[in-house]
This record gives structure tokens, sequence and C-alpha cells, in this order.
């Protein structure tokens, strides 16, 4: 999978990354290499270690340069409200 995203306000532009995934039971395994960042700036790929929730979930922790708490959403399913 591609994985083109946009970066915090703090960076500025956006990142492009290639990512496999492995999945084991419920559990996968994400792991990304950087293609390119726009403007180029050094950025850090991103890698995921997610359980499966549902068909639609994942949550699990952001694990590239730190823990942080990660949700992945089916792009047709709303985020909750705010």
């Amino acid at each position: 999978m591609v994985a083109d995203q946009q970066c915090g306000p703090q960076d500025g532009g956006r990142a492009v990354e290639a990512c496999q995934a492995e999945e084991i039971a419920t559990h996968v395994s994400i792991r990304c290499k950087l293609v390119r960042t726009i403007p180029n700036h050094p950025y850090v790929p991103d890698d995921f270690e997610l359980e499966l929730r549902s068909d639609a979930v994942m949550t699990g922790l952001l694990t590239a340069d730190w823990n942080t708490p990660a949700i992945w959403r089916r792009g047709d399913q709303a985020a909750p409200a705010a």
C-alpha cells in the first residue's frame, strides 16, 4: 500500500510512504519506508502495531519514533464527532 499523508502544521508539506502489512489472527503490523517528502525534509517513516476491532476499525500504536495511540478507519467510515 502507499500512504500519502498531510504532515502536521509544524512540518508542513506531505510525506509519501510505501507500506507493507502483515496480519496474524487479529494483530496487524505495518512497516513503511519513505518514498519522498514534499517539500524535501527529514521524516521518520511510520510503523504501526494494531489490533482488528471490527471490519472497519483497527486500534493500537504508532511505533516509528515514539509510541502514540493510533486508530485506523476504513475510508467509508465516518470518524466519531469530537
